[in-house]
């Protein structure tokens, strides 16, 4: 620790031993009672404070949550809602979007979770929204604001990454989850039974198409009927992000439940693809494969070949 330059820094270089004394032989517990030194004529201006009573009040976190907003606005979010979203609570909405952005980036937590989570960070004075403004209601109409405007969104956030970040998205990863719903789900037109990833069959659901990068970073996400099969939402995925991002012959990876006699066609028709072949088709061909002339590219300690290529 430099006492001297500390010292320098509170306005008293002559208090740097007094300092390093205190910090090292000050008991824990023990109350404070030592005043740093001031010279006579600097007295009015100084007030005295005991060490010992100095603590925390209402701490709030604040370097994260700043970082997360200098995110957000270097991706010009910020900017991209003012124009997106109006109406009389347009820029409450845009705000409040802000704050549940820092709390996915920073601790995520549900909707409700945010309203326990966002008062105790600098939050509210940093993006000037008091505390008492925000309920559920506001965090859930807040997301409806954005939604008509996702396509949006996601094309200047794939703009902005390959501006700053330099990506490419010449190679993409697609694939299909589902989340149920808890009750009856009435009124959710896409809610649905189907194939549930979450052992839930009981419950109704919605599936989520998502796309990422070679990298994992998303590209964009489609919501689909609860009973769709994976490979009905391929060819509308591919020719959303052919339009929306101009990409013109991605490299796609898929698992095999994408894989039908069409899809593969629509594949080779236009694509570079990486695909698991389905174990029926695996099996006709293995004996052409096994036919093949076989060279080893990398092999394990025990000389046992690890890749081969035909």
């Amino acid at each position: 620790m430099d006492w001297q330059n500390l010292a320098e820094r509170l306005g008293q270089p002559d208090m740097a031993a007094a300092l390093e004394y205190r910090v090292k032989n000050v008991r824990r517990g023990r109350p404070g009672t030592r005043q740093a030194p001031w010279t006579p004529e600097s007295g009015d201006e100084l007030v005295p404070i005991y060490l010992g009573q100095v603590g925390w009040g209402n701490p709030r976190r604040f370097g994260d949550v700043y970082v997360a907003l200098r995110f957000w606005k270097r991706l010009g979010l910020g900017n991209l809602l003012s124009k997106l979203v109006t109406g009389r609570s347009s820029e409450v909405n845009a705000l409040v979007c802000a704050m549940m952005v820092a709390n996915r980036l920073v601790s995520p937590e549900s909707e409700l979770g945010m309203l326990g989570w966002w008062g105790k960070t600098s939050l509210p004075e940093l993006l000037g929204l008091p505390v008492e403004s925000v309920d559920d209601h506001r965090l859930y109409r807040s997301l409806d604001a954005i939604l008509p405007h996702k396509e949006r969104i996601e094309e200047h956030l794939a703009g902005v990454g390959r501006g700053l970040f330099g990506r490419e998205y010449t190679a993409l990863l697609y694939d299909l989850t589902s989340t149920y719903f808890e009750g009856c789900a009435e009124g959710i037109s896409r809610a649905k039974r189907g194939y549930s990833r979450d052992k839930r069959p009981d419950a109704k659901q919605v599936c989520i198409g998502i796309v990422v990068d070679w990298d994992g970073y998303p590209v964009g996400y489609e919501v689909y009927d609860g009973n769709v099969r994976d490979h009905a939402t391929v060819s509308e995925t591919l020719e959303k992000l052919r339009k929306r991002f101009g990409i013109q012959s991605p490299t796609i990876c898929m698992d095999r439940g994408m894989l039908t006699d069409e899809t593969l066609e629509m594949l080779r028709g236009g694509y570079r693809y990486i695909v698991s072949e389905r174990r029926d088709r695996a099996r006709m061909l293995l004996e052409k494969v096994s036919a093949c002339n076989w060279q080893v590219i990398r092999s394990d300690a025990r000389g046992l070949p690890v890749i081969e290529v035909a």
